[in-house]
């Protein structure tokens, strides 16, 4: 059986925003509200929180002594990115370089790099973007 790719895009700025107002939340629940937000899958919010976890824009922090439970929390790279111009421009490049459910365009770029060569190639869009628009 083949697997089916999901076509629901979730705008990351727009997940991070509310991850940002949305307070001290727990994983599960940032999910459940995200879904409901944007009317589409648990499993299109799964992966753009992936996507923006990879991307270091936002953390799951443990909660206490259950391993299991996590708040999400956004990072001082995630803040910068929703006030920079160029924001949301980086966090689709994000998307292309991070996401579980690649499209088939870029499925073979997707499987061959590792999480340290996308992450590097992040960074340098942001350099080269906030360079631009300065």
């Amino acid at each position: 059986m083949r697997r089916k790719y999901t076509r629901e895009k979730v705008d990351l700025w727009l997940v991070l925003a509310l991850v940002t107002v949305s307070g001290d939340l727990r994983s599960g629940e940032h999910v459940a509200l995200l879904a409901q937000e944007f009317d589409c899958s648990g499993r299109a919010v799964k992966d753009a929180l992936a996507v923006l976890r990879q991307g270091g824009y936002i953390e799951a922090v443990r909660e206490g002594d259950d391993r299991r439970q996590r708040r999400l929390r956004i990072t001082d790279q995630g803040r910068h990115m929703l006030t920079a111009p160029y924001g949301w421009i980086v966090l689709r490049f994000a998307r292309r370089l991070f996401t579980t459910c690649p499209s088939r365009g870029i499925r073979s770029e997707h499987t061959a790099s590792t999480e340290q060569e996308c992450l590097a190639r992040l960074r340098r869009a942001e350099a080269v973007l906030g360079k631009e628009t300065r």
